[in-house]
C-alpha cells in the first residue's frame, strides 16, 4: 500500500509549523502596511471628493468628523455647514490605526474647501501640513512602524508619502 505513515505526517506538520513561525513577523508587517495603505487611500479619496465638489459647484464643502478630534469614528462630507446636504459618509477606521494632524483646524474636526479648491483656515498655516495615519505594531521598535501621510499644498492639492520606519520625516500618531 502506498501512503504516508503517521510519523511522516507528523514530521511534515512540524516542518510546516516551523516555516509558519518564521514567516509570521513578515506577514504581520505586510498586513499592517496594507491596513495603513487602505486607510490613507480612503481618506485621500474623500478629501479629493470634497475638493472636487467645491470647485465643480463653486461652493464651500465641509468635511466634518463624527466625533470631534477622533478621525477613527468617521466623517461626513457636506455641501453646507449644517450638514443638511450630505454628499458622502465614511465609517472611519478600526484596529490599531491611529490618525493625527499638525493642522489646528483639522484637529478640531472640520476641513472646509473653498470654491477655488483651497482650504479655509482659522488657524495659522504651518510648514509641512499633513494628516498622518500610522500603526506602531504595539511595540517599541520604530523601524517597523507603518506610516503614511497626506501633505497639503497652498492650493489645496494633496499628495501621499510613505514614511514607514520614520523615513521621509514621518512620525507615528
Amino acid at each position: 500500500m502506498s501512503g504516508f505513515t503517521l510519523i511522516e505526517l507528523m514530521v511534515a506538520i512540524a516542518v510546516l509549523a516551523v516555516l509558519a513561525t518564521l514567516a509570521m513577523p513578515g506577514f504581520s508587517l505586510f498586513i499592517a502596511d496594507q491596513k495603513v495603505r487602505i486607510a490613507i487611500a480612503d481618506l485621500h479619496a474623500d478629501l479629493k471628493l470634497a475638493r472636487t465638489d467645491a470647485i465643480a459647484n463653486q461652493r464651500r464643502v465641509f468635511m466634518i468628523l463624527n466625533a470631534p478630534t477622533d478621525w477613527k469614528q468617521g466623517w461626513l462630507i457636506c455641501g453646507d455647514a449644517a450638514c443638511s446636504d450630505i454628499l458622502h459618509r465614511s465609517a472611519g477606521f478600526s484596529g490599531r490605526i491611529a490618525v493625527c494632524t499638525n493642522i489646528g483646524d483639522f484637529a478640531a474636526g472640520t476641513i472646509i474647501f473653498r470654491p477655488d479648491g483651497r482650504i479655509e483656515r482659522s488657524s495659522t498655516p504651518v510648514a509641512d501640513e499633513r494628516i498622518t495615519i500610522s500603526d506602531t505594531m504595539n511595540d517599541t521598535d520604530a523601524s517597523n512602524d507603518r506610516i503614511r501621510s497626506i501633505y497639503f499644498g497652498p492650493s489645496g492639492r494633496m499628495h501621499t508619502i510613505i514614511q514607514n520606519g520614520w523615513s521621509e520625516g514621518g512620525q507615528p500618531c
